[in-house]
C-alpha cells in the first residue's frame, strides 16, 4: 500500500464530507468521525503499525475551525456531535455484525443502549484483498479494512448523504492501489454503500 498514504486517504475523505456538508443550508456546527478497522497485518501496517486489534479514529468539525457542538434549536437540546457520531458508529457496527445492514439506521431501535444508537448518519465501507494485497490464484477475497464514516449535526438524511459522499474517494484509492491487474470486478474488492 504505497501509492496513497493513510494521510492522503483521510484528507480526501474529509474533503468529500465537508464539500457535501457545504451544500446543506445552515450546516455550520457538527462533527464527523472516520474509524479505520484493520482486518489483516497489511492493513495494520498501512494505518501505522499499531496492531491489528487497534482501530484508528479521526475526528473533524464539519466546518474547518467550527464548533463540534450543535447549539440548542427550537425544542431540540444542544448536541455534542463528536460524541454522538461515535454512538452512530457503534450502531452501524452492531447492524453489520448482526446482518441488519451497513448503516447506523439499519440497527433496529430495540437494540439501542448506552453508547449505541440507530440514528442515520453512519455508513461502513469494506475493502477486500486482491492480488496486490498478497492474495494470489484468484481465491475468494478476504476482508482487508473497514472504514466507518459517521456524520452528526444536520438531519439524519443530510448526515447520511455526507457519509455516502466519500464512496468515490474510497473507490479511487482502491483503483490506485490495485491498478489494472485483476481489478475488472470492483464489487469483488470494495463494498460501497449505495444511496437510497
Amino acid at each position: 500500500m504505497g501509492k496513497i498514504t493513510v494521510q492522503k486517504l483521510v484528507k480526501g475523505i474529509s474533503d468529500a464530507v465537508r464539500a457535501k456538508a457545504a451544500e446543506v443550508p445552515d450546516f455550520e456546527n457538527g462533527a464527523f468521525r472516520l474509524l479505520f478497522v484493520p482486518k489483516c497485518e497489511d492493513a495494520n501496517q498501512f494505518l501505522g503499525g499499531f496492531g491489528v486489534d487497534c482501530e484508528v479514529d479521526f475526528g473533524f468539525s464539519i466546518k474547518e475551525g467550527g464548533s463540534r457542538t450543535r447549539p440548542a434549536m427550537d425544542e431540540q437540546k444542544e448536541c455534542a456531535c463528536y460524541g454522538y457520531a461515535a454512538e452512530k458508529i457503534e450502531g452501524c457496527a452492531y447492524a453489520l455484525r448482526n446482518g441488519f445492514g451497513r448503516r447506523s439506521s439499519d440497527m433496529p431501535g430495540g437494540f439501542e443502549t448506552w453508547g449505541r444508537v440507530n440514528d442515520p448518519g453512519c455508513v461502513v465501507y469494506e475493502i477486500f484483498s486482491a492480488e496486490k494485497f498478497g492474495i494470489t490464484d484468484n481465491p475468494s477475497p478476504q476482508l482487508y479494512l473497514r472504514i466507518y464514516v459517521s456524520v452528526s449535526g444536520a438531519t439524519g438524511t443530510e448526515d447520511t448523504d455526507c457519509a455516502l459522499a466519500v464512496g468515490g474517494v474510497i473507490q479511487d484509492w482502491c483503483e490506485a492501489e490495485l491498478g489494472d491487474d485483476g481489478f475488472g470486478h470492483m464489487e469483488k474488492y470494495l463494498s460501497l454503500v449505495k444511496p437510497d
